[in-house]
Parts: C-alpha cells; sequence; structure tokens
C-alpha cells in the first residue's frame, strides 16, 4: 500500500450505466478493475433486481464472511432475483449475441444529456458530473417548480 489506506468504489448509481462498457466509474475513468480495492454497489437500478455486492481480495471478503454483523442476518437471493441479475449483466456485456446492451448504455447517455441540457436551458442550477445519469438540481424555492 503505497498510500496506507484502501480505495474503495461506490458504483452503486454508476455500474451498468456509466462507461463505455457499462462498468461504472472504473471504466469511465478507464481504471483498472485490479487497483480498486473494495468495489461497492447495488442491484437495484441498472439490474432492476435486489441486493447489493462488496467485491475485493479474497483477503477481504473472507474478513467480512467471518467478522460483518449483516452476514449474521441477511438471507440469499431468490433464484429468480440472482436469474434477473444474471440477464442484465449479459445483456449489458453484449453476451446475449446482440448489442443491445451498448444500445441501452448509449441511449441511457443521450437521453443524460438532452435532460441536463434541457433543465440547465429552463434555468435550474445543475450540479455533478455531465455524463452521470445523477442529475443533481439545485432547489431554493422549490414551490417555483410547482
Amino acid at each position: 500500500f503505497e498510500f496506507q489506506t484502501y480505495l474503495y468504489v461506490d458504483e452503486a448509481h454508476s455500474i451498468g450505466a456509466l462507461g463505455p462498457n457499462g462498468g461504472g466509474v472504473v471504466d469511465y475513468y478507464g481504471v483498472d478493475p485490479k487497483e480498486v480495492d473494495i468495489h461497492m454497489g447495488t442491484f437495484t437500478k441498472s439490474f432492476g433486481a435486489a441486493g447489493g455486492y462488496i467485491a475485493g481480495s479474497k483477503e477481504l471478503i473472507n474478513h467480512l464472511r467471518v467478522n460483518s454483523h449483516a452476514q449474521m442476518y441477511a438471507v440469499s437471493m431468490s433464484p429468480p432475483v440472482v436469474q434477473q441479475i444474471i440477464t442484465s449483466m449479459s445483456t449489458i456485456m453484449g453476451k446475449n449475441g446482440n448489442d443491445d446492451g451498448k444500445r441501452r448504455l448509449n441511449q441511457l447517455a443521450r437521453n443524460t444529456q438532452y435532460f441536463r441540457r434541457r433543465i440547465k436551458h429552463m434555468g435550474f442550477i445543475v450540479i455533478g458530473n455531465d455524463d452521470s445519469p445523477v442529475v443533481p438540481v439545485l432547489l431554493y424555492l422549490p414551490a417555483v417548480t410547482a
């Protein structure tokens, strides 16, 4: 560890939605995923399922399995939820025999750009990364939006 710390990346809103291959922030910035110590994300947004994941070294995952309180109370995913995640990942990765994943990623990127452009044109203050499908808008007088 050069800096004596872990690099933890929260991909909850970016996995399956950001980057040329839908690989999230890591994919978007062209970072080798092996350079990230801990990846965390959900299956509820881009995958339309439930649950989430933590990925890291075998040593880290084993430590979490043994020491995490959540592990004591967690239940396994149901087979239909697991299948939904596998199908969504296969689509995003282009493993279903067509380019539907790329088409969907490109459409999301176009929708994001269009939405940001239009809402800025309406006078709203939009913050965050221009390519992110999460669009934070500052509202000083929420009543004005009604």
